[in-house]
């Protein structure tokens, strides 16, 4: 399985833009709330004060957005490397499936069935070969 970097970077900036919003925005309302994280945030992020003001929100959640979506895209590109090379039955998996897609044809262009007797009965009559209706 794969993940898909693009995603995964956005929504992991998504998700960590809006923790970081809901608790600033907490913490303009109600002093005290979420202060270990945000002084963390804070000695983090240059210019981010968490001083309750709007603008320092607002910088902070695009801080935050930011630093999720480079996250996000590492996270995504080192799982699918690692999974890549620690998976040996994925690559047997994967040729299996060329070899496949190559021997076999499309249901388009493969030979129709003979028309007749499904199961034919067995003769005697080492002349006779095909009992197969024109």
């Amino acid at each position: 399985m794969k993940l898909s970097p693009a995603a995964l970077a956005v929504s992991a900036a998504f998700v960590w833009g809006a923790a970081i919003f809901v608790i600033g925005g907490i913490n303009s309302f109600v002093p005290g709330y979420g202060d270990a994280v945000l002084s963390l945030v804070v000695s983090i992020y240059p210019g981010f004060d968490a001083d309750g003001s709007l603008g320092d929100l607002l910088l902070g959640t695009a801080y935050a957005a930011f630093d999720g979506l480079a996250a996000g895209l590492f996270f995504a590109l080192l799982y699918n490397a690692v999974a890549h090379f620690a998976s040996p039955a994925s690559e047997a998996t994967r040729s299996l499936d060329a070899e496949s897609e190559s021997t076999f044809a499309p249901a388009d262009e493969q030979t129709p069935a003979p028309q007749g007797e499904l199961f034919p009965e067995p003769t005697d009559d080492p002349q006779v070969e095909d009992r197969t209706e024109p």
